[in-house]
Order: structure tokens, then sequence, then C-alpha cells
């Protein structure tokens, strides 16, 4: 019973691309009708006896009977297979079937991210290109594919898709949402599709996600589209990276970079610090399987490079190329911006130090309360001091998260009054220093330098400046030390967080305040200028960092200014006024022309998450949608010949109408033979 219910439901299945030709199958009865309408007629002959007729002459013309009904089924039988065939029948839960409809649209997505790029003789996305062809070659009116273009937004027939479009590389998000929004405009009245997702369903982040974006227009849009994920995530992976640079000025001139080896080793080789045609500074490095290392290469004076910086790369072999060239940039501008964040009446000597120091360096300075300050006004920022600010949260958490900023170069100073003593525990605790607290001495004391000849604190007359009194400070502030007290303690110290962000740290408040004196001695202003040159050094001297492609807040726009932005080749890519976001399309140094300022660099490298060399495809079982499955490209050939249960029946029907066809002919050289 159980076993004829299933045949009954797979018959249920059945339909057909072509249901208006079932209309024929009436004809079936011609056949019938020919053969009622011309049997012959029985005549009755008067015959003396029977006896003697021979027996076969009655076996014969029961034969002949006999072959008369078959015929009349045979012709019948292909009178309703021809039917059936110009009907085009197929299974409704077959994915495939409708591939094989020459009036069903199919739709084709390579992913363009950097990641499909992946190979070592053929990358990943030539190889859907391959997959393409093959599913021309494998069914009826191959025009009907549609490939996207992610340059244009658009899908284009593959007779009229450009080559280019294979070997396009998109920085950022995928854009398969674009893609699908796309394929709901085309075909609003939902007719039946087919759409091929060539990716290798990278993992690690919802947002950038393909198997996520499937997942979620398969649960949300209707479900007249079925989907085919080519899951082109490649076997035993490995790569070698570069990022996370750094550079460091004036003095002992440096690039910093972070270099990995997942899943091989890396043999010795050169990592090259270029800038333009130049190489100035080469270090060998080798690393273990799956590790990852920081490496400090000299390079030469700054002064001898190109205005607009330079790369690092790593001259390797790798299946994945795009990730061994990192990009900076020198401070190429003179001028930084310099946010202040506190009390401005107390943070008003820090502003005016600024002014009186040189403008070209210091340029502009914004004074703004904790509660007016946005997350675009810290990203925008070069250096940022937070002075004695009250109570915590506010925009500057970023400060304490991994935001997606850059690195920062922050100089903070603590607040002994109300609510700033909670933000000054937060600092402390970021830091790693529970324990600081507030301590006022029986007597003040002064300010000690470690030495007066290390680039920091070359050209001061004297090491210690008795000038200066401090009464309270912070006892245990965490980090390097830069500048003592004559007791011991440490007035200001140097500390870099694990988002990379270098903090100077100071006791004792350096605005107006009762605590000290420091903003009324002449100690005051090339303390400020030191310090604030110093937590600059130790980020990017200034280069801002962006992701290619991916939207970035746009530092211009709360200025009121607008700026034009250019490639390493003088091609203008942009104009920056009000949009809240702007992009860079590609990695490289990007020079910002801003009305009235001097030139700054912007530097744009590949996400990491392109390197990650996690994948995920989605599984259909999660996915809960009998129109998604999910093959390897090797399955892909096998899963077009075998054209699922639709091409079998065809199959099927073309063998029995051969059949049947030769029948016919053996009847027909049967009764011509009988006739002799």
């Amino acid at each position: 019973e159980r076993h004829g219910k299933t045949k009954t439901t797979e018959l249920m299945q059945v339909s057909f691309f072509q249901p208006a030709f079932l209309w024929a199958l009436p004809v079936v009865v011609m056949p019938v009708a020919i053969h009622l309408l011309f049997r012959g007629k029985t005549k009755k002959i008067a015959f003396s006896s029977l006896r003697f007729l021979h027996e076969t002459v009655l076996r014969t013309n029961s034969r002949r009977n006999l072959q008369r009904i078959l015929l009349l089924v045979v012709r019948i039988l292909l009178l309703v297979i021809l039917v059936l065939l110009f009907a085009r029948p197929f299974n409704r839960k077959s994915q495939l079937a409708s591939l094989y409809d020459p009036g069903t649209p199919v739709y084709w997505w390579v992913d363009p991210t950097v990641s499909m790029s992946y190979g070592q003789e053929m990358s990943l996305r030539s190889l859907g290109k391959q997959l393409l062809d093959s599913l021309a070659a494998n069914i009826p009116s191959p025009s009907r594919i549609h490939m996207f273009d992610s340059e244009r937004n658009e899908f284009a027939s593959i007779s009229r898709s450009d080559q280019a479009v294979f070997s396009t590389v998109v920085y950022g998000r995928h854009g398969l949402e674009n893609a699908l929004d796309r394929i709901e405009t085309l075909h609003a009245d939902n007719q039946q599709g087919v759409l091929f997702v060539v990716s290798d369903f990278q993992s690690g982040d919802e947002a950038k996600s393909v198997s996520e974006s499937i997942r979620r227009y398969l649960q949300t849009r209707n479900n007249w589209l079925s989907v085919c994920l080519l899951d082109m995530s490649p076997q035993n992976p490995w790569n070698y990276t570069v990022e996370q640079q750094s550079v460091h000025l004036p003095d002992n001139a440096r690039v910093n970079a972070t270099v990995g080896a997942r899943g091989k080793e890396l043999d010795s080789t050169e990592l090259n610090v270029e800038t333009g045609a130049t190489r100035i500074g080469s270090r060998r490095i080798g690393l273990a399987k799956n590790k990852v290392t920081k490496v400090s290469i000299p390079i030469r004076a700054f002064e001898d490079m190109d205005r607009s910086g330079g790369a690092v790369n790593l001259s390797a072999e790798d299946p994945l190329q795009g990730d061994n060239t990192v990009y900076f940039a020198k401070q190429a501008r003179h001028s930084n911006t310099v946010l202040i964040i506190g009390d401005p009446q107390e943070n008003l000597p820090l502003a005016t130090a600024f002014g009186a120091l040189d403008e070209s360096r210091w340029s502009p300075v914004q004074m703004k309360a904790a509660h007016e300050v946005g997350y675009a006004d810290l990203d925008s920022a070069d250096l940022i001091i937070l002075g004695g600010v009250a109570g915590a949260g506010g925009a500057q958490e970023a400060l304490f998260t991994r935001s997606g900023m850059s690195e920062k170069s922050i100089v903070f100073f603590p607040g002994f009054k109300g609510e700033s003593t909670e933000f000054t525990r937060r600092v402390m605790r970021y830091l790693g220093e529970s324990v600081a607290a507030k301590t006022t001495g029986s007597k003040a004391f002064t300010a000690v330098l470690p030495d007066t000849l290390s680039a920091l604190w070359k050209g001061f007359p004297r090491a210690i400046s008795r000038e200066v009194r401090v009464y309270e400070y912070l006892k245990g502030i965490p980090g390097k030390p830069l500048v003592y007290l004559d007791n011991g303690n440490v007035l200001t110290s140097e500390k870099t967080d694990d988002q990379g962000n270098t903090w100077i740290l100071f006791a004792s408040p350096i605005g107006a305040t009762t605590s000290n004196n420091l903003c009324e001695t002449g100690f005051y202003l090339p303390l400020v200028d030191r310090v604030s040159s110093h937590a600059l050094s130790g980020t990017m001297a200034g280069a801002r960092g962006w992701i290619a492609g991916e939207p970035g807040p746009n530092p211009v726009r709360s200025s009121g200014l607008s700026a034009r932005i250019y490639d390493n080749q003088d091609n203008l890519v942009g104009e920056w006024s009000r949009q809240p976001w702007v992009v860079l399309p590609s990695p490289g140094v990007y020079r910002m022309e801003v009305e009235g300022a001097l030139p700054e660099w912007i530097v744009a490298n590949v996400d990491p998450f392109e390197s990650s060399l996690e994948y995920a495809p989605p599984d259909p079982a999660v996915l809960k949608c009998r129109q998604a499955s999910v093959i390897k490209p090797r399955e892909f050939g096998g899963f077009l010949r075998a054209g699922g249960t639709d091409a079998k029946l065809r199959q099927v029907l073309w063998s029995l109408l051969a059949i049947l066809l030769l029948v016919e002919m053996l009847f027909w050289l049967s009764s011509v033979g009988q006739s002799r």
C-alpha cells in the first residue's frame, strides 16, 4: 500500500512545459476509427463442407486478427508519446526541470570579491567561467543565460557579456543583494527561473557573507526562483598575508607590518618597502605554518620618499596575491587635526598652546564638550585629547572598542572633580591599571625629563624644570614613563592598547587647574608639542586607514568644506562634501585636496576578511527551501548530464517511440510478406 502511494505521489508531481499540446490527445481515436471503418466485411459463401479446409488456414486468420489489434495499439501509443513529447513533461519537484524549458530565464552570478581570485593554476573565478560554458553547452537556448555585471549592476545575455566581466574584482561587499533585486525587477510576474550562485562562501562576518544573503532571500522572498549554489571553496587552502602596517618617524625611520602564514610554512623570502619604483627598505622573513609575526623594516630617510608614501610587498608565490601588498602613507601634509574633548573653559590653555605653535602642523583645533562629540569627529581627528571628561559613555566609547576606526593618537589627562573621576577610572581600567589613585603631596613636585639627548627631548636646555609645581596627581599610571616627578613617580607615560591606539597619559591635568601650574610655565608649550608629535609617530604618521570598497565616514562632512580625491595617477576618483559616507574604490594611496588646506594622503587596503580562508556554504536543510541545492564544481558536469528525473523521463519516451516505430515496421514487413 505504501509503495502504491509513493507511485501515485510521483505521478501527481508530473507537469508539462507546454500543456496546450495535451489537447491533441483526442487524435488517438483516429487509428481506432480507421480500423473500424476499413476492416473487411464478412462475405457469406455457400460451401458444401469445411472438413477438407486445412487447420493452418484457420490459425493464420486468427494471427492476422491479433496483428491488426496489436498494430492498432502500437499506433495509439505512438500518437500518445508524440503528444507527450511535444507537451514536454517534467517533475515539479526537480530543480533542474526548468533548465530544459527554453522559455525559462537562467541567471548566473559570480562572487566578484578578492577571495575568488584564489588559485594556483586557475583562479576560482576562471573556474566559474568554465562551469558557465559547460552549462551553455548542455541546455537548450543558451542565449537565455544572463550573467550579472557587478560594475554596471545589471544582467546581460552571455552572448553579449564582455569577457572582462569574468576578470572583474570588486573591493568591498559582494553585491549579491543587488543582483537579487534586479531579478525581482526583471520578473515581477514571478515566472519560473533558475539562479546559479558561484562563490567560495566565506564565513566569519554575517554582513559580508554570501550564505547569509541567500538565507535571507529564500526566507523572505517568493519561492518562484530555484537556486543552485556552486560551492567553490578550495580544499586545503593556504595563503600568506601582510597587514596592520604603521610608520614611525622622524628618527630611526621604519615601517612595521604584520605577516601571517595560513595553512603552509613561509620559506625565507623578502619583505620589501617600496615607494614608486624605488626600494627604500627590505628584510628577509620566514614563518612557520599558521603563525603570525610583527616585522619592523628600517627605511631610508623619509625625505627621499615619494610624497604619497609607498607599499610593503611580500615577494612569495601565493595562490591569493591580493593581500601580499599593504599600502602606507607618511604625514605628507604638515597640518594635523586636533580634537579636544572636555570642559572648554578648562581646556582653553591647550587650544591656545596649539594656536601658538606652528599652524601648518596643528590645524584645525576643535574644542567640544563630551556630549557634542560624534563618531565622525573621532574618526576624522589626527590627535584626540581627552581632558577632564565628565562621565562615561558617549561617542568616545568607540575608543575602547573595535569600532573600525584606524589607529588613533590619544592624549589623556584626568579630572579631579565631580564626574571626571568616573571617566578617569574607565580609562585606567581599560589600559590595565585599576589601582591608580589621586595623590596630594605635602609639597609641590617638579618635572624631570629622563634625558635631553633622545629624539623626544633633544633640544631641552635641562632635564629638570624647577619652575613647574605639581600638587595633585595620579599615582601609578600605566605605560612606559616619558616624564617623571622629582619624587620618582611618573608624570607622563606612553601605552599602546590592543587596537593599536597610542595613548599619552598625564598623571595631572594640563589645562586650567589648581592641581599644577604647568600652563603658566615655559615648559608647557614644548611639552605639548613634543608629546603630541610623539603620539602621532606611534601610529600611521597621520595617514588615514580605509578598507577599499567599504563605506567610511566622510572626514570633511562636519567642516562644511569640500574635497577632491585623486589616485596615484592623478585621476579624479571622487568629490566629497556633505555625504555622510564615502568610498575609496581600490587599494592604494590617495591624495585628498581640501579647499584652503594642504593635501592629505589617505590609505586604502584590502579587507582582511578576504584572507580568512574560512568557508561555510549554506545547508539546504537549514534553508528549509526545496528550491535550493549545493554542489561542488567536480559534480557539476554529472549534475547537468544526469538532467534529473526530467531528462530520464524524456529519454524513456524517445526510447519507447523508437521501439514502437520498429514494431510498426516489422508489422508492415510481415503484412507485405503475407500478401505475397
